[in-house]
């Protein structure tokens, strides 16, 4: 919450805090999730391993692109790229889980790592590029459910999926 506050103050005047806080943020969330990231079943057939692709493909390249758009305005290639790594650690662990592992809410992994990818390319978008009140609602938006997604998983970060109730 302080990062978002920095960013509502000054985004390129506190630059250096914004990308130390949310590299934390996105560091704290690795930390979370990686005992899921051991528990999962891979069971891939070939739509499977196509869509995967694609969607890596997509994700990567909406990823590079971003970074590249954003270090040639800011030319903070060094702090960029940590926060970018840990943010793309972050989404990858969250979507990994919700696509592997049997853990029931899994699902709302889902939701944190696509509502974290609108919050953070729309917040950059709308404080270096274009600012627009309803693009920062969008952002505002995503950036509850992606929270409120994170602390549902988190609360029930110990169930467990048992025999009987995947048979139902």
């Amino acid at each position: 919450m302080v990062g978002e506050t920095l960013v509502a103050k000054g985004f390129e005047e506190n630059y250096q805090f914004i990308v130390f806080l949310f590299t934390v943020c996105f560091a704290s969330g690795i930390v979370v999730v990686y005992p899921f990231l051991g528990k999962t079943v891979l069971k891939f057939k070939l739509p499977e391993i196509i869509t995967t692709c694609i969607v890596i493909f997509g994700v990567g390249y909406i990823m590079v692109l971003m970074f590249n758009i954003f270090t040639n305005r800011l030319q903070e290639y060094v702090q960029f790229g940590l926060v970018s790594a840990t943010f793309i650690v972050y989404i990858a662990s969250c979507f990994y889980i919700a696509a592997f592992n049997t853990h029931p809410k899994r699902l709302s992994l889902f939701l944190v790592g696509c509502c974290y990818i609108i919050t953070v390319v729309g917040t950059l978008i709308h404080e270096l590029f274009f600012q627009h009140p309803l693009l920062m609602g969008l952002v505002n938006l995503s950036e509850i459910i992606a929270q409120f997604s994170f602390a549902y998983f988190a609360v029930h970060y110990y169930k467990k999926r048992t025999v009987t109730s995947e048979l139902i």
